[in-house]
């Protein structure tokens, strides 16, 4: 694999193509934005963390202000998109290493996104679910500000 380098893209705004899998025919990224002494990592549309962005993020300091992460699929086990997409179990196995490592803290604001309404409970129920990790459901027009 290529190494992974940081990218100026605007005065102070960096960001840097971290490796995804998705499927064999697309070239995934999660992007993780720096603006302002703020870090941001943008992890959907993909599956788990791989090993390269994962080691990546171990050794960058400070922590991630804030992650949004792919959820496309819902709280069960079994689900043939495990290697593209993440349910809320892999989600619940992610969180505790993630904190381990310092990759996000209790501070680090952290979201799920790309969530398939056929595959989740109705979004007051997966807000009800994510709650219990600390982590908040985003929805369509979510504003923030980190």
């Amino acid at each position: 694999m290529p190494k992974l380098a940081k990218a100026e893209i605007d005065e102070g705004v960096f960001v840097t193509g971290l490796y995804a899998n998705h499927d064999e025919n697309s070239a995934p990224q999660y992007l993780l934005f720096e603006i302002d002494g703020k870090r941001v990592l943008y992890a959907t549309d993909g599956a788990w963390v791989v090993n390269a962005s994962y080691n990546y993020l171990r050794q960058q300091a400070p922590q991630l202000d804030a992650l949004i992460l792919d959820c496309t699929c819902g709280d069960y086990e079994g689900e043939w998109r495990i290697g593209e997409h993440n349910s809320i179990p892999m989600i619940r196995l992610m969180m505790p290493s993630f904190k381990k490592v310092k990759i996000v803290t209790d501070e680090t604001k952290v979201y799920i996104t790309h969530l398939a309404p056929s595959l989740h409970k109705s979004h007051d129920e997966t807000v009800k679910i994510m709650a219990e990790m600390g982590v908040e459901v985003a929805y369509d027009g979510l504003e923030v500000e980190f």
